[in-house]
């Protein structure tokens, strides 16, 4: 499933050059509604400063 909406991402945005993935399992971990919920996350070249860290990083603000 993820490689098929990767490859429907790229497809319409030639900028991606990277995704994070990101799943919160449990209350603890985030998750407030409990069922399958997989985040796919484009990223790009200098989207952010340093990327480093990942998903922590995707929403610059937080």
């Amino acid at each position: 499933m993820l490689h098929e909406q990767r490859q429907s991402i790229l497809d319409q945005d030639n900028k991606a050059t990277g995704f994070n993935v990101g799943i919160n399992a449990g209350a603890s971990a985030g998750q407030t509604v409990f069922h399958v919920h997989v985040h796919l996350i484009p990223r790009r070249d200098g989207d952010v400063a340093d990327p480093r860290g990942g998903v922590r990083g995707v929403i610059w603000r937080m």
